[in-house]
Parts: C-alpha cells; structure tokens; sequence
C-alpha cells in the first residue's frame, strides 16, 4: 500500500493516499438486521482503540470500499489494536463483520428499496455531470440523515474514547463524524484521489477530477479540459452492481458461474494468461500485481478510469460494452493472447509495484500509529494555516485588489482618453484655421 499522509486543515484530517498497492480482499455477504451495538471479543491489551467508519453503497450489502476496509481492520487488530466498526444495517452481516472487529456499532438505515442498481449502472455513461452529482449527493445525504437522526449511537461511540477515526474520504459525512468526536481522524482513498476538503486539490487543467473520468491525465484536448473543470466539482462514488439472476441457459460446460471465488489467487496462477474484466478496483489492481493481460470491458463508475489505466500501461485491450458482439470479444481475446507485447507490459508493472522500499503493511501499521501517538499530525501544520483567514488563505485578497487595480487603470486609461480627445476637439478649429492661413 502506497501512502501519502497529508495534514487537513478544514477538518483535521490526515489523508492517506492509497494507490494501486491498496490491500485486497474478498469476503461473501449475509443478510442480517441487529440494530445497536454487538460485541465481541475484546483484546486483552491494546495499543490504541480506533472506530472505522467506512462508505457502504446505499441498499448494497458490501462495495469495494468496505472490503478493503475489513482487510485493513485486520491488519490492525493483528498487532494489538482495539477496532470497532459504524455500519448502516443496510450493509448486511458477513462473518469476517464479528471476526474482525471488537464491537459493531450499528444505526438503522435509510430506505434504499427504490434504487435500481443496474438501471443505474447501464445508464452511466449516458448521465450529465449534473445529473450525477445530484444523484449521488441524494444518496450520501440520505446515508448520512439516518446516522445524525440517531443520537443515541453518537452518544455511544462518543462515550468509548476512541484514539482514532479511521474513515473513507469519499463517505462526507466522515467529516461531521470527526468533528463530532475531536479525535485525530485518517481519511484513505482507495481511489488514489484527493479533494479540496483536505486542502490537496487536483489541477483539472491536467489531471481527471473523478476516478470515474475516461479522460487520460496530461493528454486532455481543450474541450475535455473544459469538461473536465466542469466535473471537478464532483465527488463521485463507486457502485459496483452484481448479478443475481439465474444461470443462462447459453453458458456453455466450459464457463463456470460462482457466487464468489478466490479472485486474486486464481490471478496469481502460472495457468491464468488471460483476464477478463470490468475493470473494479480490486480486479485492476490484482491483475497489475499478478501480471495478468486484460480484455478491459468498464461498465460503471470508476470502470473506465481503471481501463484507461491499463491500456496505457499497454497491458489491456479495450471494449465498449455497448457495442459488444461475439466476434469482437472473441477477436479481443486472441488480440491480447498472440501479442506478447502485453504480457510483457503487465509483468513490467507488476514488477514496478512489487519493488518497494518498505512493505505497505508495514507502512500503514506505522501512520495509524503515529497518528495515535503523537494526537494527530498538527505539527505538519505551517502555522499560518491557523493565523490566516480565508481570504488570505485563498488570496481573496490579492484577487481583490487585483481587480480594484484593473478597474482604476480602465477608468485612467478611458479618463485621459477622454481628455485627449476633448483637447483635440477643442484645438481642431484653430489648427484648421492656422492651417489656412499658412496656405495664404
């Protein structure tokens, strides 16, 4: 895991940054509805106790999001931590939910009953920038709406003096939730993207403003510039839709149809030469790590970044799945299993993820318990951050006068024009005058 520990400064956060090293990890969902709190073991000794509060898809049992957590939560709890999780009750219950975590804070969820997910998911890339952060902003707030209405559970996880909050940068309502606590608070973005919430903003002249963009950083034409400052505005979300239909009668003897299996350790065999994917977080970074070839067929969200990712990297062939026919995905296929040019690419990104100075295990045990240890990371701080307001902050100020001064210097410049052509006006006559007389 790659990490990049920034100071916040709106809302105390410390950012961590987690590329395409982030931790991977599967797990299988049950459905369950215990609201409250559930406990569990608790460590005998504990070198601090921090409250994860993750960003669960609303109405979807697990997202990447939330594995990626748990694996990071257990991480943690193996080297002596105390980790406790708020969950919506929304996100169902699995095993590794009271195998991971000491105790389950849980707060009754709003109704996601009317949300079609693969409606959503196939009508992606035909919505406006505005209709998507409506639609997302919708959904977050209504996430967030059902915890706050709860105080009985803020109060409860208030009373357990945690040391940390550990929370998704994508999940919004994190910031209330560490404001509300006053504890030192990491924020990871299993995206690899910041925001100006923590005062690291992207450059949208250069750089995609959502995981979710198919535009390429530092190759964008004016027109995807002008696009692409339009969505910086955004926060966008992963939505990752499964499907939950019977086996089609086509699939043939040689296609296995599983609810879950062991995706990075079939990746991680000598047989795999070939990866067909729609491009999720964990399948990229799986297929990079393990130096696995992809037929890249993005369907939603972040999906089409990850694609472009890869097939810059010269490891993927791309398919619009909208236009997808046999013969085009056939023809894909033997595309990218008779060129060697990309298995040759994959193994030379695999082998530039796997050559790292420190482990990213060990790495991120060693920023959560910094944060711990010394209360937060204030001292990364420039004290100026705290003597100046925003307008200085921002330049405000400058702009300002800046603006003054293009004003005064118009009204200057238009004044002694004016002047001037005054003059001249006046002075034309007995110029024409002296004219003639000097022709007589």
């Amino acid at each position: 895991m790659e990490l990049t520990m920034m100071p916040r400064v709106r809302f105390g956060y410390v950012t961590v940054k987690c590329t395409t090293a982030m931790v991977m990890f599967v797990a299988t969902a049950i459905a369950m509805t215990t609201v409250g709190r559930a406990p569990t073991q608790t460590a005998t000794t504990s070198r601090g106790k921090i409250l994860m509060y993750p960003y669960v898809s609303l109405g979807l049992e697990k997202n990447s999001h939330m594995i990626n957590l748990v694996r990071l939560s257990k991480i943690l709890r193996s080297r002596g931590y105390d980790v406790h999780l708020l969950i919506g009750t929304d996100a169902g219950s699995w095993n590794e939910l009271d195998q991971t975590f000491n105790v389950v804070h849980r707060y009754p969820s709003a109704n996601a009953s009317d949300i079609d997910y693969m409606k959503v998911a196939l009508g992606w890339s035909s919505m406006s920038a505005y209709q998507l952060v409506v639609w997302l902003a919708d959904k977050l707030e209504r996430q967030c709406d059902a915890l706050l209405s709860h105080q009985d559970i803020l109060v409860d996880i208030q009373s357990e003096h945690y040391d940390l909050l550990f929370t998704d940068f994508i999940n919004n309502c994190g910031r209330i939730v560490s404001d509300y606590l006053n504890i030192p608070t990491i924020a990871y973005s299993p995206a690899g993207f910041m925001s100006d919430a923590a005062l690291f903003p992207d450059l949208p002249s250069f750089l995609p403003a959502s995981p979710m963009s198919r535009l390429e950083p530092g190759q964008m034409t004016y027109l995807e510039r002008i696009k692409n400052t339009v969505e910086y505005v955004a926060m966008n979300i992963f939505w990752f839709p499964q499907w939950l239909g019977k086996r089609p009668a086509s699939l043939g003897n040689n296609t296995l149809a599983v609810d879950w299996m062991p995706q990075n350790d079939l990746l991680r065999h000598a047989s795999t030469r070939l990866f067909v994917s729609h491009c999720g977080l964990s399948s990229t970074m799986e297929a990079a790590y393990n130096a696995v070839p992809v037929v890249a067929m993005p369907i939603c969200t972040d999906g089409f970044r990850n694609a472009l990712k890869l097939t810059s990297a010269g490891m993927a062939f791309p398919l619009d799945f909208k236009t997808l026919t046999e013969d085009s995905l056939e023809s894909a296929i033997w595309e990218v299993l008779n060129d060697t040019r990309y298995k040759r690419n994959a193994s030379r990104v695999a082998a530039l993820l796997s050559d790292t100075l420190v482990p990213p295990r060990d790495k991120f045990l060693y920023y959560v318990g910094y944060v711990i240890r010394h209360g937060g990371v204030a001292h990364w701080q420039a004290d100026v951050l705290h003597t100046m307001n925003n307008w200085q902050l921002f330049n405000y100020d400058i702009a300002v006068l800046g603006l003054v001064v293009l004003i005064a210097v118009f009204f200057i410049s238009g004044g002694a024009f004016w002047l001037c052509a005054k003059v001249v006006w006046r002075c034309w006559p007995v110029l024409k005058l002296t004219d003639k007389e000097h022709a007589n």
